[in-house]
């Protein structure tokens, strides 16, 4: 249901009284291949005018019916559309008011499926730095006209705050996308997968799965270390050192060979 609002005031010195009716121009709705909908109470003949019945709220409808106002009070008005699937209708709406003149309102109204799609399930980052972010897109189409609103919900990544997505919710138009921006960082140097969640009007959260590799960079020299033997015998206080402060025993190196007697 759409809800459209529109603001009557009283301009005049004496009391208005109004009644709102539906005015029909003889014209059929578009169908888009559909067949057409029934006739109904909306659809009295060319240029008819027929009071608002309660089977109106099938296609339109108007709150208040009808109304009463002091000079210079003002009322707001709520239209209302009920989609058809697929349809797009057109009424008049005019407001009788008694003694005075009538003011008619067009109305138009067009209701479409939802329809929607992501470009993917899964964004591999691959290999990276594990203390560094990268980025990847992510987009989300609305293949039908009518606009929905969208959500992300990063509740089911890890603490760490590994994975960023921007925007975080809006609203998506007809036949247009939005573009998500994801940037991931594995903070670890591991295999890291993550997985956050798009919900989309009163659908089911998709879900959308992040992966990468923190990678540690480190070199290994293979050369043999000038005299080295000078160093030998500070190892094991080396040693001793680290498991003190630690509690661990660290391998740093081959161990110390005895120190020769002194002459």
């Amino acid at each position: 249901v759409r809800k459209v609002y529109l603001l009557i005031t009283n301009t005049s010195k004496v009391d208005a009284r109004y009644d709102w009716v539906f005015e029909d121009d003889g014209r059929a709705p578009a169908t888009d291949g559909h067949d057409s909908p029934p006739s109904s109470p909306l659809r009295a003949g060319p240029g008819s005018v027929s009071p608002l019945p309660a089977q109106a709220a099938n296609v339109f409808d108007v709150l208040p019916i009808r109304g009463f106002l002091r000079p210079g009070e003002s009322e707001r008005v709520e239209f209302l559309y009920h989609g058809h699937a697929q349809r797009r209708l057109k009424a008049t709406a005019v407001c009788a008011v008694e003694g005075g003149p009538d003011y008619p309102v067009q109305l138009v109204g067009e209701a479409s499926s939802m329809q929607f799609k992501f470009d993917k399930s899964v964004l591999e980052f691959g290999a990276q730095g594990y203390d560094k972010w990268d980025e990847r897109e992510l987009f989300l189409t609305n293949a039908a006209k009518v606009a929905f609103p969208y959500a992300v919900d990063l509740g089911g990544c890890g603490a760490l705050g590994r994975v960023d997505v921007q925007p975080r919710e809006g609203v998506v138009k007809g036949n247009d996308r939005v573009r998500f921006v994801v940037r991931f960082c594995p903070k670890v140097p591991d295999r890291v997968e993550e997985t956050f969640l798009v919900r989309v009007a009163h659908f089911d959260a998709q879900p959308i799965r992040v992966t990468g590799i923190g990678q540690y960079s480190t070199l290994h020299f293979a050369l043999p270390r000038q005299h080295a033997d000078l160093y030998d015998r500070f190892v094991p206080g080396a040693k001793d050192h680290v498991a003190a402060h630690t509690g661990r025993k660290y391998w740093m190196g081959p161990e110390a060979k005895p120190e020769a007697p002194s002459p």
